[in-house]
């Protein structure tokens, strides 16, 4: 195997979202390479999926609770991103325990993650 691997975001999801299929094949596989010493780094876009994932998983289950498409629910709801983004930020705590953040700016990301609860751009991107 190579000294360094790069994550992509389906890996990263299943890795720290315990409900997703192969949750535990992904987790023994990223023990492994811990154990065997091997790097593994992830990119900005690795963070920006698994933040959009989860944002999206809750507008989702809110929709599924108030009986609406889960796009209406940032209509309905427009503060609904700042309830989520704590879950966020810890998963994203959590990948970056897990890996090496290469990043393309740094003030990249954190502005992304900004605008996102600021002004709830979720919606735009989907």
């Amino acid at each position: 195997m190579e000294s360094i691997l790069y994550w992509d975001a389906s890996f990263a999801i299943a890795c720290a979202v315990d409900t997703e299929p192969y949750h535990n094949e992904c987790v023994d596989f990223r023990d492994r390479l811990e154990a065997e010493g091997i790097l593994s780094i992830a990119g900005d876009f690795v963070y920006d999926e698994l933040a959009f994932f989860l944002v999206k998983r809750a507008l989702e289950a809110e929709g599924r609770r108030s009986r609406q498409h889960w796009r209406n629910v940032m209509r309905t709801q427009p503060n609904f991103i700042n309830a989520v983004m704590p879950d966020v930020l810890v998963k994203t705590n959590e990948l970056n325990d897990m890996t090496l953040w290469i990043p393309s700016n740094e003030e990249v990301k954190n502005k992304a993650f900004q605008l996102m609860q600021s002004y709830s751009i979720f919606y735009v991107f989907c």
